[in-house]
């Protein structure tokens, strides 16, 4: 099950980066220049099966969007910026209307969600050791490790996964790095065996 949930976060990030490269996307918005590596760093990591289940969620509201973007009914004009900012405070809201659902259902589970994704963000941000070691993983989980750096030092604090202040500000900065280099096609399970 772990192994198709990674796959399914690989292709979707794939998916993401491509959405990225065509110019008339990019030339609006580099939302999926961030959406991109945050599901790249989920391929990569164990995630939960709601996590899962919210990411393929947010694929469907955000291939929506990208089919307007190309059928030109979305962000005509404007700053690439601001297009970014609106489509990020738009998904992250789906984020929270997914949350609060989750808290109404099952309380435990949205509260133990909470603390692990707040735990990993901790963990790319803090021990240094677990810096270097993340580090290594993918050029993803560099550019998400520098974005975390970046809010943590407006914040004052690691950022939380359960505000969604805080998830837009993420999804700025790594739309902020939106020059992306080549990534490896390997899905992660032969990436790690190389």
């Amino acid at each position: 099950m772990m192994l198709i949930e990674r796959h399914r976060f690989w292709r979707r990030s794939m998916l993401y980066a491509r959405l990225h490269d065509d110019p008339r996307i990019r030339s609006r918005t580099n939302f999926f220049a961030a959406a991109a590596t945050i599901t790249r760093v989920f391929a990569w990591e164990n995630s939960s099966r709601f996590m899962g289940s919210l990411s393929a969620s947010l694929e469907v509201v955000n291939l929506a969007r990208a089919g307007e973007i190309l059928g030109g009914r979305r962000y005509p004009a404007h700053s690439i910026e601001a297009n970014t900012a609106d489509f990020i405070e738009y998904e992250q809201q789906v984020v929270d209307d997914e949350l609060r659902s989750l808290r109404l259902r099952d309380p435990v589970l949205h509260g133990a969600e909470l603390a692990a994704a707040d735990a990993a963000f901790c963990r790319m941000t803090s021990c240094p050791i677990t810096r270097r070691l993340t580090a290594m993983k993918s050029p993803a989980h560099r550019r998400l490790q520098r974005a975390l750096a970046v809010v943590s030092a407006r914040l004052g604090h690691t950022p939380r996964f359960g505000c969604a202040e805080d998830r837009v500000k993420i999804g700025l900065a790594l739309a902020a790095q939106a020059t992306m280099p080549a990534q490896s096609t390997l899905p992660p399970s032969s990436a790690a065996h190389r």
